[in-house]
C-alpha cells in the first residue's frame, strides 16, 4: 500500500523517475518477501504442518498443498504489487476487470474442474487458484509496464504531460 500512496505522490509532482524506482521498489519488496514465505513452505512444509497434527495423512496433504501455496504465495505478491501501483496512478477500473476476469474467469473454473473432475481433489482447487492470480499477475505486470513504465500514465491521471521527471 506504501506503493501505491508514493506513486501518486510522484505522479502529482510530477517526478516519473522517482515513480518508476517506487514501482520497482514495491514489486521487489512485495516479491522478496512472497518469495522467502514460498521458500519455507517448500522446504520445511512437512514441519509447519506437523506443529498442527501427527496423523500422517494430513501432514502428507499438507505438505502438498504448501507446495502449491508457494507458488500462489509469490503470485499474489505479484498481484497485489500491480494492483497497488496502478491504484496510485489512479488507474482502477482496468485492474478490477483484469480482477474479475483472472479469478472467476480462470481461477474458479479451472479449480473446480481440477479439484472435482480429476483426482487432485484439494490440490486440484489450489491450483485452479494459483492459477487464477498468476494470470492476473502477469495481466497487472503488463499494464503497469505499459501506464507506468512507457509514460502512458497521464492517460489515466487526464493530466497534462510534464516536462522532465
Amino acid at each position: 500500500l506504501a506503493g501505491s500512496i508514493h506513486v501518486g505522490q510522484h505522479i502529482g509532482a510530477g517526478r516519473m523517475n522517482a515513480m518508476r524506482r517506487t514501482v520497482l521498489a514495491t514489486y521487489t519488496l512485495a516479491l522478496g518477501f512472497m518469495s522467502i514465505c514460498a521458500l519455507l513452505f517448500l522446504l520445511a512444509g512437512e514441519s509447519l504442518i506437523g506443529l498442527y497434527t501427527s496423523d500422517p495423512a494430513i501432514v502428507a496433504l499438507g505438505a502438498q498443498l504448501l507446495m502449491v501455496a508457494a507458488a500462489f504465495q509469490v503470485f499474489d505478491g505479484a498481484q497485489v504489487a500491480g494492483v497497488s501501483v496502478l491504484r496510485g496512478a489512479a488507474d482502477t477500473r482496468v485492474p478490477m476487470i483484469v480482477c474479475a476476469i483472472g479469478y472467476w474467469g480462470i481461477g474458479v473454473p479451472v479449480g473446480l474442474m481440477l479439484g472435482f473432475r480429476t483426482a487432485l481433489g484439494p490440490i486440484g482447487v489450489w491450483i485452479g487458484l494459483s492459477a487464477g492470480l498468476g494470470a492476473v499477475a502477469i495481466m497487472l505486470g503488463l499494464r503497469v509496464r505499459r501506464m507506468l513504465w512507457h509514460g502512458r500514465v497521464r492517460q489515466i491521471v487526464g493530466a497534462p504531460p510534464v516536462a522532465g521527471g
